[in-house]
C-alpha cells in the first residue's frame, strides 16, 4: 500500500513541475529527470532484482551486511558516473558548482528510495522508511505549489534546492 502512495506523491510532484511551470522551467526539470533516471540505471544495473532475491529468508544480520554491500556498490558506481552526470547537469542545466555537486546527493537518495521499497517487500521492518519517502514528496509538493503560486524567480533552482535539502532529512 505504501508503494502506491509513494508512486502517487512522486508522480504528482513531477506532474506539477512539468505542467504547472513555464516551458523553460518544465524543460529544464524534464531534462534533469531524464539525466537522473539514466544515471540511476547505470548506478544500479538492475541490481535490485538480484538483491531482493538474495535477502529472502536471510537472518537480519546478514541482510544488514548485504544492504551495506549494496550501498557500497551504489557509491562505487556513483563515483564512476559522477563526472558524466555532473558534466551534463553543469553544461545543460545549472551553473553553480555547489548545486551541481549537491544533485549527486539527489541521485543517490532517489536510487536508495527505489531500493527501500524492494527491501520492505521482503522485510517489514523497513516499511517505515517508505513513510519517510512519502512525506518527503508531500513536502516537495507543498514547496512546489508555493513556488508556482508565488511566481518566484528562478523556480527551477528553487525546486532543485528544495529537493536537495529534503534529501538530508
Amino acid at each position: 500500500k505504501f508503494k502506491l502512495f509513494e508512486t502517487l506523491t512522486r508522480s504528482f510532484f513531477l506532474l506539477i513541475v512539468i505542467y504547472g511551470f513555464s516551458v523553460e522551467t518544465s524543460g529544464l526539470f524534464g531534462l534533469f529527470i531524464v539525466i537522473l533516471n539514466l544515471s540511476s540505471v547505470f548506478i544500479g544495473f538492475e541490481r535490485y532484482i538480484s538483491f531482493q532475491r538474495d535477502i529472502v529468508n536471510k537472518p537480519p544480520r546478514i541482510v544488514q551486511e548485504q544492504i551495506s554491500d549494496l550501498v557500497k556498490f551504489y557509491l562505487f558506481n556513483l563515483l564512476l558516473i559522477a563526472p558524466f552526470f555532473c558534466m551534463l547537469v553543469k553544461f545543460k542545466l545549472i551553473d553553480s558548482p555547489i548545486i551541481v555537486f549537491a544533485t549527486l546527493f539527489v541521485l543517490l537518495i532517489e536510487q536508495l528510495s527505489i531500493q527501500i521499497y524492494n527491501i520492505s517487500i521482503v522485510y517489514k521492518e523497513y516499511v517505515n522508511l517508505m513513510i519517510y519517502i512519502i512525506v518527503k514528496y508531500i513536502i516537495l509538493i507543498i514547496i512546489v505549489l508555493y513556488i508556482l503560486y508565488s511566481n518566484l524567480e528562478n523556480p527551477f533552482l528553487l525546486i532543485m534546492c528544495s529537493w536537495i535539502l529534503l534529501g538530508f532529512l
